[in-house]
């Protein structure tokens, strides 16, 4: 499985440009719109599906041959399968924060307010991704306010 997923990872933006470049032609793009949006959901729900079975298969596996003292002595006591059942808003901006670091995206200092520990369970890879990617757009959007603004300004 963890073969197949591997496999079609790049199908999505090939789609993406395939889609875009011959569609237009033929789609208005308010039903491009709706048929991409249905298309991704369709294929990020099916490797997330993917993904959570495959991981969950593995932490089976690995129970079954080391025993239960596993558990407590991974530190996946909080995991079921890549879904994290104790993860705060604080520890995924912090390793969004790692990520964007290990990058060299990161130069300002990151600041965290509100209800740092209230706990929720999330798949945290994918809701890193999400953050990182919502965190781009604003920061590209912003960039590109100061920029005009200073060109408006002159």
């Amino acid at each position: 499985m963890q073969s197949t997923l591997d496999k079609h990872r790049a199908i999505i933006p090939a789609l993406a440009i395939g889609i875009s470049e011959s569609s237009p032609l033929h789609l208005r793009p308010a039903t491009l719109d709706a048929f991409m949006t249905r298309m991704l959901r369709s294929r990020i729900s099916r490797r997330v599906v993917g993904s959570q079975h495959i991981a969950l298969t593995a932490q089976f596996r690995a129970r079954q041959d080391k025993g239960k003292q596993l558990v407590a002595s991974d530190g996946t006591e909080n995991m079921v399968g890549v879904v994290e059942t104790k993860l705060t808003a604080e520890k995924l901006v912090r390793r969004c924060v790692e990520i964007l670091k290990r990058r060299g995206a990161v130069a300002v200092p990151v600041v965290i307010e509100g209800a740092k520990d209230v706990e929720f369970a999330c798949e945290s890879p994918h809701a890193s991704g999400q953050l990182i990617g919502d965190g781009s757009r604003h920061l590209n959007l912003l960039i590109i306010h100061q920029i005009l603004w200073s060109i408006l300004s002159l």
